[in-house]
């Protein structure tokens, strides 16, 4: 079973889809998981309720080899305004994929704010 740590955010990108005839934006945020790396639309629906969608996951740097080699698109879309946080030693395999697959990432460095006592 895959779990998400929503406090470990990694970074962010924005998808855009075509939907309809119109071009739709989704911000999509990057989490750490029991994996390597989660990534998760979140959004609000009509009536308030707050929901999450998960797109898709890298599972190990294994596995994003892999799908650099085999030349792998994960999303269906364009992509763009990718930023990563690389105080995570894990990210350098996630920039490591958008590099590779010709995408432009952003990155910048900040260390998360800790609890007192965790």
């Amino acid at each position: 079973m895959l779990e998400v740590d929503y406090k470990r955010k990694f970074g962010e990108l924005t998808l855009t889809q075509e939907q309809d005839g119109q071009q739709r934006n989704y911000k999509i945020n990057i989490y750490w998981c029991n994996g390597l790396a989660a990534f998760i639309h979140e959004y609000k629906k009509e009536d308030g309720t707050e929901m999450c969608q998960l797109l898709t996951f890298f599972d190990n740097k294994k596995h994003v080899e892999n799908l650099i080699k085999d030349k792998v698109k994960l999303f269906i879309g364009k992509l763009s305004k990718i930023s990563l946080n690389m105080w995570y030693e894990d990210n350098q395999h996630v920039l490591n994929y958008f590099l590779k697959m010709g995408y432009r990432v952003q990155c910048y460095y900040k260390e998360p704010k800790q609890k007192k006592g965790k």
